[in-house]
């Protein structure tokens, strides 16, 4: 068999995911591991009309930039793409990423985009980590197919690595996850679930609790919580100072979780109302409003396709703020359809996934909303995912 031709190219670039980019032929020709500055030598993977992608890349001329990886695991490991990036420049360069990506895909491209906020710790930030069988517990590879056994990650917290020694020896049935989760308080928990089910755990409470600005959440071990609880924070203190400008009577959370945004963002005389589909975070949510005598924040269980255009229908518009914290995959057509058939007044809309964003807040535009401002957070240093903050308001 062949072997694929070796190139050489100038890095100019670094698009979004973590691929370096060159050129060749006029082409865009991506180059994992490859950073803008770099002369690299690759071998080509891949051709098409529009672009090409190489790969095993021989540095000739170094950015200085570069930095030596703290992981061992790091190319072969899934979860990390900058390590071999100085962290000043992974800020420097997702902003950018979000910029352009903000321009392509939603066409955006005289907007105030604020610069993003790092992280205060840009390692041993993780509290939580998710493990994978069959046999003993694993990450995922770079090819997100196979698995690659890891005794400690330098992303999760100091007592997830401390347990996590523990577990390696562990056996996991196919499709069975190990699960740790730690708090700021330094207490760690593990639980291993299939199919959503909860397969074995440290039998202890199903619960634990996270303090974020001064208030005690509690949340369902299998349920979301935000990963980085430092730049939770500073999201909250961010949000808390739009919604403070917006004169609201009434602030409805579409994908609430445990309350955290609905139950900080709101005051005693407004009214606050999360929509969440998960019936544990529900209850537990629930608590939280109890335990912070929250009465004015009402919680309903149920997906935001069926919640939102009842919680929104009879609220003055003028009056409301919705705050949309979708999955991975966004707002789905009928979320966006309620919020453009109840217009409400402001939106805050929070993504870690930019192109999916992006996409949302195009169509929020077509729908009489002007975008306002988008802030950047680096929510999880290390990796190419990047959390925003983006201010709607109607025209």
């Amino acid at each position: 068999m062949a072997t694929s031709p070796s190139i050489e190219l100038d890095i100019t670039d670094l698009a979004y995911g973590g691929d370096g980019v060159g050129r060749i032929d006029g082409r865009a020709c991506f180059v994992p591991f490859a950073l803008p500055g770099e002369h690299v030598r690759a071998r080509l993977t891949q051709e098409t009309t529009r672009y090409a992608r190489a790969d095993d890349v021989e540095v000739l001329a170094s950015s200085p930039e570069r930095a030596a990886p703290t992981c061992p695991h790091f190319r072969a490991c899934g979860g990390c793409r900058y390590q071999h990036l100085d962290y000043a420049a992974q800020v420097r360069w997702k902003q950018k990423q979000v910029a352009e990506i903000l321009a392509r895909i939603g066409g955006f491209r005289a907007l105030p985009l604020d610069p993003m906020a790092p992280s205060p710790r840009s390692y041993g930030y993780r509290n939580k980590i998710t493990l994978h069988g069959p046999g003993h517990p694993a990450f995922l590879a770079l090819d997100n197919k196979r698995t690659i056994p890891i005794a400690r990650c330098p992303l999760a917290s100091g007592p997830i690595n401390a347990i996590l020694q523990e577990h390696l020896r562990r056996t996991l049935a196919k499709d069975e996850d190990l699960v740790i989760r730690s708090n700021q308080a330094g207490e760690v928990r593990w639980f291993t679930e299939r199919d959503g089910r909860r397969a074995a755990s440290d039998g202890k409470p199903d619960t634990m609790s996270e303090k974020v600005l001064d208030q005690s959440y509690d949340y369902p071990l299998n349920s979301f919580f935000q990963v980085n609880p430092e730049i939770l924070k500073q999201i909250l203190i961010a949000a808390g100072g739009r919604i403070e400008t917006f004169g609201c009577s009434t602030l409805v959370d579409a994908y609430c979780g445990v309350g955290v945004f609905v139950l900080a963002l709101t005051r005693s005389g407004q009214r606050g109302i999360g929509i969440e589909v998960d019936a544990a975070a529900v209850a537990v949510a629930r608590a939280n409003a109890a335990r912070q005598a929250a009465g004015h924040v009402t919680f309903l269980q149920g997906r935001a396709e069926e919640r939102l255009d009842r919680a929104l229908r009879g609220l003055p518009a003028d009056k409301t703020g919705l705050i949309l914290d979708p999955p991975r995959a966004g707002c789905s057509a009928p979320v966006l359809q309620a919020v453009t058939r109840h217009r409400p007044r402001h939106l805050l809309y929070l993504s870690c996934v930019p192109p999916i964003m992006a996409r949302d807040l195009k169509q929020l535009a077509k729908s009489g909303y002007r975008l306002v401002r988008v802030q950047p957070f680096d929510m999880f240093p290390q990796t190419a995912h990047i959390e925003c903050l983006a201010e709607l308001d109607l025209m």
